[in-house]
């Protein structure tokens, strides 16, 4: 017999509350299956003992949550569970790794990055991530030339533990290298390092956060973050990008941590893109699996190398290409992260793109750009499972920017939006060809004045009406401009059209700021 129980459950940071169908005895399920390892207890739906009206009541919402469940974890106040349960074959090596701080206040950073190539014409190739974090952070788009000192960096607000753990690492590294190209990155104003970033040869890279019962060090190693800028100012192509990250991660490590809203230890993953080749990349300490993009790919929260089938090309030695991920991945982490949920959705969705065969067609825009907004705009699943994520309850993450890749050959052009919710938001087109180092970083600067700019937007982004309809005009009309350009034009027709794309859609958002 089949039926639905309230879990509740905690590990030292936090308690959840969610609701599972499970098959005959819910203890041996539920440790087994879920959430293994961790302390809880599991309420059939009609329980009503007085000892447990803390935890029970009506049902609500997409995962039935009990709306005190709901208000308890507004508050913050949650009273403990009245019987625990500990087991499951991974029980002991979990309960170490949920036991090794019970001060954290922790929370999660999603993302998600995808890779497709169009079949008909191999030569049209498209990247595209969502940056998920906390709806707080200022995240800000911007050139960084490759030739800046890392103590010109203008950081705003570093809390504390960047400047004294993942900040010394960098400052240690940075003289080892040239730095030598410069980058469009979006980045969180408070760190060097970008979530994603484009540089002047067309080397995309998107980080990922992946949680595994491997122990992150907390003030040793570098954040994938930073990682990623490093490989953007001194890599021209995909193939040296992948062979540095792999140096940075087995001889420096990764660690520290990643938010500026409590506390986030975790691993990397990394999708790595130039005109010709992308590659998946992802690890667990010193260890790392990666896998040639062939037509399309992605990655989210949660390991895909080494799961569900999909086996790496190549792997650190001694490990299994076909059980990396399986190895390394924290199920808990899994479960909350929903990341193998929506690497599921991003890669159907790109391979569905990839196998479309779309051309260029007069007054139709263009087919890869509007694929890349459309899955990056997905609301294929509830609260975590949504590709385009608005924050839920808990934990606080927000798709905070977008950014896109549009390839032709060895031509590309950045789509980015600056601001929150790609679902609300309008794609901007810019390319190199605009202007000079110099020019660029005074356009696209991350001075304080346009950081409050993009806070600016930030905010009217939540508050405007729905831009949908003429936004989606818009961008079909100047996606069409843009890629005849890049396909057919020069680099002087191709930078005037992107300025052009940008003004109108000023325009376009002042309007629907003021409705």
């Amino acid at each position: 017999m089949t039926t639905s129980h309230l879990v509740i459950f905690r590990d030292p940071w936090n308690w959840y509350y969610y609701t599972i169908a499970l098959k005959g005895n819910p203890a041996i399920n539920i440790a087994s299956t879920c959430i293994s390892g961790a302390s809880g207890v599991i309420l059939p739906p009609e329980t009503g003992s007085p000892s447990l009206r803390a935890v029970t009541g009506r049902w609500s919402g997409p995962h039935g949550v009990p709306e005190c469940a709901a208000a308890a974890l507004r508050s913050g106040k949650p009273g403990p569970p009245p019987v625990a349960f500990r087991s499951g074959a991974r029980g002991a090596a979990l309960q170490k790794y949920l036991a090794r701080d019970e001060k954290r206040h922790y929370h999660m950073h999603m993302c998600d990055t995808l890779f497709f190539r169009n079949a008909k014409n191999p030569d049209d190739t498209l990247f595209a991530k969502n940056s998920d974090r906390h709806p707080a952070e200022r995240q800000i788009f911007h050139f960084a030339p490759g030739s800046r000192e890392l103590s010109d960096t203008l950081l705003h607000d570093p809390p504390d533990h960047y400047r004294e753990g993942p900040w010394l690492q960098l400052a240690d590294l940075f003289p080892s290298f040239t730095h030598t190209y410069g980058a469009f990155i979006s980045r969180p104003v408070w760190m060097w390092g970008a979530e994603m970033g484009v540089n002047e040869h067309g080397l995309a890279i998107g980080n990922e956060a992946l949680f595994s019962l491997k122990e992150t060090p907390k003030h040793e190693g570098l954040l994938g973050m930073d990682m990623l800028r490093i490989a953007l100012h001194n890599c021209r192509h995909a193939e040296a990008a992948l062979d540095l990250l792999i140096r940075l991660i087995e001889e420096k490590g990764q660690g520290g941590n990643g938010s500026d809203h409590g506390s986030l230890y975790y691993h990397n993953g990394f999708l790595i893109s130039d005109p010709a080749k992308s590659f998946i990349l992802e690890s667990a300490g010193r260890r790392w699996a990666l896998r040639e993009i062939r037509s399309s790919g992605s990655i989210s929260n949660d390991f895909s190398l080494g799961t569900r089938g999909i086996e790496a090309d190549r792997c650190s030695p001694g490990e299994d290409p076909a059980q990396f991920g399986a190895r390394f991945r924290s199920p808990i982490h899994g479960i909350i992260t929903r990341g193998s949920t929506r690497q599921k959705r991003t890669s159907a969705l790109a391979a569905e793109t990839s196998a479309q065969k779309a051309s260029l067609t007069p007054g139709r825009g263009d087919p890869l750009f509007l694929s890349g907004a459309r899955i990056l705009r997905d609301h294929g699943g509830p609260g975590m499972a949504s590709v385009c994520m608005h924050s839920p309850l808990w934990p606080k993450s927000e798709t905070t920017a977008s950014m896109m890749v549009r390839y032709h050959k060895e031509r590309f052009v950045i789509w980015y939006t600056g601001t929150p919710l790609p679902c609300r938001s309008l794609f901007k087109p810019v390319c190199f060809q605009e202007g000079t180092e110099a020019e660029l970083e005074e356009e696209f600067s991350d001075s304080p004045a346009v950081v409050a700019r993009f806070e600016n937007a930030r905010r009217a982004i939540r508050e405007m009406a729905d831009p949908s309809s003429a936004r989606d005009a818009e961008e079909a009309r100047t996606s069409e401009t843009v890629t005849r350009e890049l396909c057919c034009g020069t680099g002087t027709s191709l930078a005037a059209a992107c300025r052009q794309a940008r003004e109108t859609a000023g325009d376009l958002v002042a309007a629907a700021g003021s409705d």
